[in-house]
């Protein structure tokens, strides 16, 4: 693992984007339930892996926050953005709360569509 090169590279690998492709497990649902081939439930579907995907890089971003300190003395973890500096604190923690209340918003909207 190498230190993130510049501010753009640290966000990207500080929201963890590897880790995305388990928020598509959402489809499992739809296409069990047989509801696949609806608009409506391919654009719920799509609603939901959005929320999951940016809740779940909203709360990485935080863990990252909260265990900065101990990161800086691992062996392996000293490399992560926020940990080696290259995402500044501050700008970190904007970001993780815009991820969140946009999940939440997103979730807020999508619950209260049609009602």
């Amino acid at each position: 693992m190498k230190t993130p090169r510049n501010l753009l590279t640290g966000v990207v690998s500080a929201l963890r984007p590897r880790q995305w492709v388990k928020n598509g497990l959402v489809i499992i649902a739809p296409i069990a339930a047989g509801k696949i081939g609806s608009a409506a439930t391919l654009r719920h579907t799509a609603e939901a892996f959005l929320v999951f995907t940016l809740a779940a890089s909203g709360l990485y971003l935080i863990n990252d926050i909260r265990d900065r300190t101990a990161d800086r003395l691992h062996p392996t973890k000293k490399f992560r953005a926020i940990a080696s500096g290259v995402v500044p604190l501050p700008f970190a923690l904007v970001l993780a709360i815009a991820l969140l209340v946009g999940a939440i918003a997103i979730s807020w909207s999508a619950g209260t569509a049609g009602h």
